[in-house]
């Protein structure tokens, strides 16, 4: 049985983001965007905050 990701890479977030890799690379160093680094060139994105983090960027332009 297959077992969901816990993290995507930089390219798999840029697919769920439906973004290139020059905008991810610059999510990844924007304040509050949730990114675990494990080296100082390799970065994670976990799932699960990716995903809430992206549920309160849409509550803001709700708002907005």
């Amino acid at each position: 049985m297959p077992k969901e990701k816990l993290a995507y890479s930089t390219k798999e977030a840029a697919a769920v983001l439906g973004v290139g890799m020059n905008t991810m690379y610059s999510l990844i160093h924007v304040d509050g965007f949730p990114r675990v680094w494990l080296t100082p060139k390799k970065v994670i994105i976990p799932r699960d905050k990716l995903h809430a983090w992206i549920e309160a960027q849409a509550s803001k332009e709700v708002a907005a």
